[in-house]
């Protein structure tokens, strides 16, 4: 007897036209965060007079670094390992920007282009001995970094930018106390609620808008790149736990 096999519709890679499509929109929600990056931690604080024209251009040059050096080490890699890649695929374009994304604004320049290196080089090998990516890139590189340079690192590293310089991470002001922190403790320093909401607090370069963080969401679930069930459930199991 003759049994049909049915596929499932969801965010499974079953061919390139789907692989590019993944790449595409993810790369599309990663420039959203980008510039609102940019924008944040760039122009608000030229036009607040906090920085100079440098300072203003210092995310652009953050994010094209990491991009740079994803581009050029994946062009290297697999050349060197005689892999044929789609040049549809923009998984460089892709780590290269969520690291940046997840990194201290004031991060050394080129300690940015090193994790960004070895977040390729880490892809690159697992394609070749795996054939298969078990962790993000990003990720790798990240944590590599971390603890190879973390202690040279502490003193610089600082997620303020020129705005925000003083008024330190939020939750990092009830450290030591035996609260869980007041609203004029955790909310008042930086404005209200609604700048909590719209991402004007500080943080890494470009995780901290809840109102981005949800576009992004609605736009990967309704084209299908992602399960609404996996991020829901996620974030609802910590409020549950913080209640």
């Amino acid at each position: 007897m003759n049994k049909e096999f049915v596929v499932s519709q969801g965010t499974y890679v079953t061919s390139d036209t789907n692989k590019y499509k993944l790449s595409l929109y993810w790369l599309v929600t990663l420039v959203v965060f980008s510039i609102f990056a940019v924008l944040k931690n760039g122009f608000l604080p030229y036009l607040s007079h906090k920085t100079d024209f440098m300072g203003m251009l210092f995310p652009i040059l953050f994010l094209a670094t990491s991009c740079l050096s994803a581009v050029v080490v994946q062009i290297i890699g697999s050349r060197l390992l005689k892999q044929q890649e789609s040049d549809r695929d923009f998984i460089a374009l892709n780590q290269g920007l969520l690291l940046a994304l997840i990194l201290p604004i004031n991060t050394p320049l080129f300690i940015v282009a090193l994790a960004s290196a070895l977040a390729m080089i880490s892809y690159q090998l697992m394609k070749k001995l795996l054939h298969r990516i078990v962790f993000p890139p990003a990720l790798i590189g990240w944590s590599v970094i971390m603890a190879l340079y973390f202690f040279h690192l502490l003193p610089m590293i600082d997620y303020m930018n020129p705005m925000e310089t003083g008024l330190g991470m939020p939750l990092g002001l009830i450290e030591g106390s035996n609260q869980l922190g007041t609203y004029n403790q955790l909310v008042q320093p930086y404005g209200s609620l609604l700048d909590f909401f719209i991402g004007l607090v500080p943080g890494a370069m470009g995780v901290t808008s809840i109102l981005l963080s949800m576009i992004t969401f609605l736009f990967l679930t309704v084209k299908g790149m992602i399960k609404w069930r996996i991020p829901v459930v996620t974030v609802g199991t910590v409020f549950l736990i913080t209640y």
